[in-house]
């Protein structure tokens, strides 16, 4: 059952990313036409995350450090996408992606910290996600050649979609906060049950491997 469902997720995110190369082609040309590479758009979202930290920390900008980073996030659609339009697509462009994803996600969850009802849930949730990541790109990548010291494995984002699409239906549609707990009970439980299933199934290997 566990591999129907991770095939299944595999299979998502594959055909996620056909759509957004038909749908997203007039904005992926603009971009290459004016020579603007997919690790700019991520350094860009990087830069909007950083400005977001700086107004909620300075000025407590609650709404504007949200505003700010919905763009950035949103601008996540483009990047992967441009890369491989642009046949550029790297281990290295991967990394980049999935640590400034994680650091936006890091500042959602300060700004999540302020309204949850439980903060164990949200500093757990900040804790299980790196894991999950790391045992993930091992199970996934760990035999796979790289041209550089690490192959990233993306395609876990789903966990952390459901604490974002609750936060900000919450900001800008008033959906209750019961949801938004509910999301990081979720995220946390789904997380939690992929990192020991990862971690077994490593261990598991590498003892077949030994043999």
């Amino acid at each position: 059952m566990s591999y129907q469902y991770l095939d299944w997720i595999d299979k998502i995110n594959c055909r996620s990313q056909a759509l957004r190369a038909r749908y997203f082609e007039p904005i992926l040309k603009f971009l290459t036409k004016y020579k603007i590479t997919a690790n700019q758009v991520t350094n860009f979202r990087l830069f909007l995350g950083i400005v977001a930290i700086f107004l909620y920390a300075e000025f407590y900008r609650y709404g504007w450090a949200i505003h700010l980073l919905l763009v950035a996030n949103l601008l996540d659609i483009l990047d992967g996408a441009l890369a491989r339009h642009q046949n550029t697509a790297s281990d290295r462009g991967k990394f980049l992606d999935v640590f400034v994803d994680y650091l936006l996600y890091a500042f959602l969850l300060l700004l999540v910290s302020v309204i949850a009802s439980s903060i164990r849930a949200v500093g757990y949730n900040l804790f299980i996600i790196p894991i999950l990541y790391l045992l993930a790109t091992i199970k996934k990548q760990e035999f796979l050649p790289s041209d550089w010291l690490i192959k990233v494995y993306p395609r876990v984002t789903y966990v952390k979609a459901v604490v974002f699409i609750a936060f900000f239906a919450h900001w800008y549609f008033d959906l209750g906060l019961v949801w938004l707990d509910r999301a990081l009970t979720f995220s946390n439980l789904l997380a939690t049950i992929l990192s020991v299933y990862y971690f077994l199934y490593i261990q598991l290997r590498w003892k077949k491997i030994k043999v």
